[in-house]
């Protein structure tokens, strides 16, 4: 254990700086991707994770190994021994079984992401171009493309959701039930503000460019959103 944390204490420095070192090189148009401090910090974490994690492993199995050596506590020793190891097996095993499972996931979220790039082509060109195509014309592009996209990650999780890692456990479907509750609840509002922008924008009130007064607010429109329209008084 002196050994394992005296290890930990030293490697974890050097490699913790060195993360860091190296996250400032890190940018995205200009903007730094990721603090240094918080890369220290994440990485000795990570690190002293692992290290209480070889402890606890060494310290079991140095324990069980020591009531084993006597008839009146071997009983102990060989129960903390197997269920060391079959926590250790149900574990592996559990990641072995959720690693197919998850990888057609993945690839569903893969071909809606493909699905996605490939319209947003479509509803470019629509968008840039001054003809108008059925109902879809440069004006409702935009809120047509959100539609859909919505529509093929919702699909997309709906048929990835039973192949999610433990997805079929009563925690993960109470949490579920949780969060959906809570949207459901609290987003009341804001879908119904989504739909009011989505009838403007479809009903053609008003378009970008347009002198409009609304209220006290006289000016002309900027951006036509599905939340916000903004007016250059």
């Amino acid at each position: 254990l002196w050994l394992t944390f005296r290890v930990n204490g030293w490697a974890g420095k050097r490699l913790s700086a060195s993360a860091a070192t190296h996250s400032r090189k890190l940018h995205l148009g200009g903007l730094r991707l990721f603090d240094a401090g918080q890369v220290f910090r994440l990485t000795r974490r990570l690190f002293s994770l692992v290290a209480w994690t070889i402890a606890i492993v060494f310290g079991s199995a140095w324990l069980s190994f020591v009531l084993a050596r006597f008839p009146y506590t071997r009983p102990w020793g060989e129960q903390l021994e197997n269920r060391l190891l079959g926590l250790v097996t149900d574990l592996l095993l559990a990641i072995v079984g959720a690693l197919p499972g998850l990888a057609f996931a993945v690839l569903i979220f893969v071909i809606a992401r493909v699905l996605v790039r490939i319209a947003a082509i479509f509803f470019d060109q629509v968008e840039r171009s001054e003809s108008k195509l059925g109902w879809i014309d440069a004006d409702t592009a935009k809120p047509t493309r959100r539609i859909f996209n919505f529509v093929v990650w919702v699909f997309a999780l709906a048929i990835a959701y039973p192949y999610l890692p433990g997805a079929e456990t009563e925690a993960f479907k109470g949490l579920s039930v949780l969060i959906g509750l809570m949207v459901s609840l609290g987003a009341t509002s804001v879908i119904g503000q989504a739909f009011n922008g989505f009838i403007l924008m479809y009903s053609r009130a008003y378009r970008a460019g347009d002198y409009v007064r609304i209220r006290e607010n006289e000016g002309t429109v900027e951006a036509l959103g599905t939340f916000v329209t903004r007016i250059r008084t």
